[in-house]
């Protein structure tokens, strides 16, 4: 080696923590990105939730008003004149 200062050394080491540094980024970067997916199904569950629960508790107070109404149609349907053959 011409210098014995340990240049090469101290090249290999920068070069080292560089490459390093690099992967961190592309580590961060995917977690980032899976973070965002995660994120995006986490509202769309929020969502599906929020649609199920809101038109589930309207169905159900809807549901005896149908009913009511139903019932009464075949009891006037039932108690019409007979008909003849």
């Amino acid at each position: 080696e011409p210098c014995g200062c340990g240049l090469r050394e101290a090249v290999d080491g920068v070069r080292f923590i560089a490459d390093h540094m690099r992967s961190e980024d592309d580590d961060q970067s995917v977690s980032e990105d899976w973070k965002y997916v995660a994120m995006v199904i986490d509202r769309l569950f929020l969502w599906i939730f929020v649609f199920v629960c809101v038109f589930g508790t309207i169905g159900m107070f809807l549901q005896p008003l149908f009913q009511n109404y139903t019932t009464t149609t075949f009891l006037h349907s039932d108690h019409s004149a007979p008909s003849s053959k």
